[in-house]
């Protein structure tokens, strides 16, 4: 569904609409596993939504950029990303954005054999989720505090 809307967002000379379309195929991508193949589109989006000045999403495809490096296992190149996105999103005062800053804080923390502070910056995440009253990322908030996110052992 999102590679034909993409396919009609170049068509059709739309590229706020191929930017939303190529993320959610990132997403996607990294959802089933091919961490690879979302870390090349979200640099793809990244660089649209740059083209675009489109600052959201900019904040969005950092947040997701980071989250496929972790998956990845290179974490000082997540580390990069993640202080560029933090960055934005203070500017933005983006809470949803901040919380998955800590979310990712945690994940790299958590990888690096640092558990119990990983799991504390994953809860502040959390945290922050709720107090807004958030509720589509939750599960996976929880899912990261459990461990249930495979992440590898550093690669880069």
């Amino acid at each position: 569904m999102f590679a034909r809307a993409y396919e009609i967002a170049l068509a059709t000379n739309d590229p706020s609409s191929a930017e939303i379309s190529l993320g959610h195929l990132g997403r996607n991508a990294m959802l089933s596993g091919d961490n690879v193949e979302a870390e090349r589109i979200f640099r793809k989006t990244l660089q649209l939504a740059q083209e675009l000045h489109n600052l959201r999403g900019i904040r969005v495809q950092l947040t997701n950029l980071t989250e496929a490096l972790i998956r990845l296992g290179r974490y000082s190149e997540a580390e990069s990303t993640l202080k560029e996105s933090e960055k934005r999103n203070i500017e933005a005062n983006d809470s949803i954005g901040l919380a998955w800053n800590l979310k990712h804080h945690g994940q790299i923390e958590k990888a690096q054999g640092r558990i119990e502070t990983g799991n504390q910056y994953i809860q502040q995440g959390l945290d922050k989720l709720q107090k807004i009253d958030n509720k589509e990322y939750l599960s996976e908030f929880q899912a990261a505090l459990r461990g249930e996110i495979q992440i590898p052992p550093e690669s880069d």
